[in-house]
C-alpha cells in the first residue's frame, strides 16, 4: 500500500500536466474507405471510327479499344499472355524521366539516381511518320527474365502523346520486342 499511493500520485500528476498543455502538435485524421471496380470492368468499347491506323503484328490478337485505349492486344507465348495497349493523352503527358519512373514503379523497381540518369541520357529519339518516338526497355532494370517487366514507347505529335505499352515476363518481352517496335513504327494517328 505504501508503494501504491506515491505511484498513483505520480501517474495522476502526469495526466494533469499532459492535459494542461496545448495540443499544438496533435492532428486528427478521418479515414475514408473507397470501394471501386478495376478500370477494365468500367471501360466501354469505343464505337466510333478507328482512331488511328497500325499494322497488327503476326500472332497478336487485337482486342479493340475503349474510352481510354485506342487499342488493346493480347500476345500468347506458351502458357504466358502478354498485353499491349495504345493510349492517347493530350499534351506532353510528362517528361521522359517522369514516365520512366512511373513504369519502373509498376515493375516495383527503384534504380539509383546514376542508373536512371545514365539510362535517360542514352535514349535516342527516333522520327516515325512525322512524330518523335522514345523507346523504353525496362528489362534493363528488372534483369530477371522470369520477372514481369515493360516495353514502352511514347510517340509525340504536336500537343498529343501516344503511349504503347507491352507487359509480360522479361524473356517473353525480348522475343516480342521486334514485333512491338514494328507496331509502334506502323502507327499513324487518325481523326478524333
Amino acid at each position: 500500500m505504501r508503494f501504491f499511493f506515491p505511484a498513483a500520485l505520480a501517474a495522476l500528476s502526469l495526466i494533469f500536466i499532459s492535459c494542461a498543455r496545448k495540443a499544438e502538435g496533435l492532428r486528427a485524421y478521418d479515414e475514408t474507405v473507397v470501394s471501386y471496380k478495376t478500370a477494365k470492368t468500367n471501360l466501354k468499347p469505343f464505337s466510333g471510327p478507328r482512331r488511328g491506323t497500325w499494322e497488327t503484328p503476326a500472332g497478336w490478337v487485337e482486342e479493340g479499344g475503349s474510352t481510354l485505349r485506342l487499342a488493346s492486344f493480347l500476345v500468347r507465348r506458351g502458357s504466358q499472355t502478354l498485353e499491349c495497349s495504345i493510349v492517347k493523352l493530350s499534351g506532353e503527358a510528362g517528361s521522359v524521366e517522369a514516365n520512366l519512373r512511373r513504369w519502373l514503379g509498376q515493375c516495383k523497381v527503384t534504380p539509383s539516381y546514376s542508373e536512371l540518369e545514365g539510362y535517360v541520357g542514352a535514349i535516342k529519339p527516333e522520327s516515325v511518320g512525322g512524330m518523335t518516338m522514345f523507346v523504353f526497355d525496362l528489362t534493363t532494370f528488372t534483369r530477371d527474365p522470369e520477372r514481369n517487366s515493360i516495353l514502352a514507347s511514347a510517340l509525340r505529335q504536336g500537343e498529343d502523346t501516344y503511349f504503347f505499352k507491352l507487359t509480360g515476363k522479361g524473356d517473353d518481352l525480348a522475343q516480342e520486342k521486334a514485333a512491338f517496335l514494328s507496331l509502334c513504327r506502323s502507327f499513324r494517328p487518325g481523326e478524333f
